[in-house]
């Protein structure tokens, strides 16, 4: 009966944030009349994605827009099952301990229909969004992303600053670590800053592994098609630890022989190869421990290598942490709980000069 009880205690606090914030501010901030209101866009993603001002009904059945929300939009030229699977890793989220520390997931999914959106002028350069109902999600709102908020922090932010931003984030990869989830899509750009703490967001399925199935499906829909892409190839191997573009290379390298069994030959040396390594919970713990130290210590190299504290004081100990955390080789990588602890060692203002 204990965990159904902890579920109980962590769905909560989603509507009851909403209930206070709501009740700072005596009424919202508009309520969507005939006049056309102009839709701020607050960001912009990839597939499509915008993000406005939150829309949501209140209990008279009006849309209204909320300051302390933001609703994302996605373009109809891309599939609406998208939202549904945010939700769902949403109620995964949920089950992990303190998870509203450290996540910031999908409230609802908000239909706005025809007759509302005509009361709305939506960002420009977007099709069709004012034909016919359209689905957005609604989210807590923040500041602004990682990447953005290092590049205007750059000359400014302190040692002791990036250290708890680094431990956060730490924190929130070993959670999804302990319950089996390797988190692929873990970048500046889906780290969403609130009152300057770090918060992981966009946990969309596509990304988000939970077994050595969920990887090869993963590697079947990167490497779809007949046509070997050299500036996809780049960007994976860009994008994914090393462990993931050796798989990646070995299906390429099958498919660039081009006969009818180049299927079944990536299924035997490929797939079951994942499928024999992998499959055993404890491999695959493993397996997701390294690659998102990996995942962290490119997070690291594209984020935080310019901070002028970093390079005037840190150079030495933060590129001696990255050779050892984006090493080719597992094995050399520390585990998560030694990352934290060297950066937790090494990030203090008693080693600036030394």
């Amino acid at each position: 009966n204990q965990p159904s009880q902890k579920r109980q205690e962590y769905t909560p606090p989603l509507a009851i944030e909403a209930k206070q914030k709501s009740s700072q501010t005596k009424k919202p901030t508009l309520t969507l009349k005939n006049k056309k209101t102009e839709m701020t866009e607050l960001d912009r993603g990839s597939k499509g994605i915008i993000f406005t001002p939150g829309l949501n009904y209140n209990n008279n059945g009006q849309l209204i827009l909320r300051d302390n929300k933001v609703s994302k939009f996605i373009d109809k030229r891309y599939n609406y099952n998208s939202l549904s699977p945010e939700l769902q890793v949403g109620e995964l989220i949920m089950r992990i301990n303190d998870w509203d520390k450290y996540f910031v997931i999908p409230e609802k999914i908000v239909e706005i229909k025809n007759v509302n959106l005509t009361k709305l002028k939506l960002p420009t350069n977007v099709v069709n969004w004012e034909k016919e109902t359209t689905k957005t999600l609604l989210l807590r709102k923040g500041q602004m992303n990682l990447s953005k908020y290092l590049v205007d922090n750059q000359s400014t932010i302190e040692i002791s600053e990036i250290k708890n931003i680094i431990i956060h984030i730490t924190q929130a990869v070993i959670k999804l670590f302990n319950i089996g989830v390797c988190f692929l899509d873990l970048r500046g750009d889906n780290i969403l800053m609130i009152n300057d703490t770090p918060f992981i967001i966009d946990l969309e399925n596509d990304f988000f592994l939970k077994s050595s199935e969920e990887l090869i499906e993963l590697l079947r829909e990167f490497t779809r098609g007949d046509n070997i892409n050299e500036t996809k190839k780049a960007e994976f191997e860009a994008f994914f630890p090393p462990e993931i573009n050796y798989y990646y290379s070995e299906i390429m390298i099958i498919k660039s022989v081009k006969n009818e069994h180049t299927s079944n030959m990536i299924d035997m040396l490929v797939y079951n190869d994942i499928r024999r390594t992998y499959s055993n919970e404890t491999e695959w713990k493993e397996f997701v421990n390294k690659v998102m130290v990996h995942k962290l210590g490119t997070l690291l190299e594209l984020g935080f290598k310019n901070c002028h504290v970093i390079k005037e004081s840190f150079k030495k100990d933060f590129d001696a942490l990255l050779t050892r955390v984006l090493n080719h080789d597992p094995n050399v990588r520390p585990s998560l709980e030694d990352f934290q602890n060297l950066v937790g060692k090494n990030f203090v203002d008693e080693n600036i000069n030394n």
